[in-house]
């Protein structure tokens, strides 16, 4: 019987990408409604008396913040940014 050979598999092809130094920041938007409900966990005070929905997102848009992902009932939003490198300033996102 002569013996199997193995297949030489190189390293992992993501072995070559360099570490990013890109650090980012997430912000997960929950929606109750027509209105944001929470951010990050955090309930909000008076959702109502808040923005709509859609001005919240657009103002999230206007600070850095870019759509990443939606839940499948379209319950929670995910944003993400780039982290100021230190001593930029970006907006706060708005609550």
């Amino acid at each position: 019987m002569k013996p199997t050979r193995r297949a030489t598999i190189g390293a992992d092809p993501l072995d070559r990408l360099a570490p990013s130094t890109d650090a980012w920041e997430y912000l997960e938007v929950r929606r109750g409604g027509s209105h944001p409900r929470s951010v990050n966990g955090r309930d909000l005070a008076n959702p109502k008396d808040g923005p709509v929905f859609w001005d919240f997102v657009n103002e999230l848009g206007a600070a850095g913040w870019e759509l990443v992902a939606v839940d499948s009932d379209h319950a929670s939003w995910i944003f993400k940014r780039r982290r100021p490198a230190p001593g930029d300033q970006l907006e706060a996102p708005p609550l």
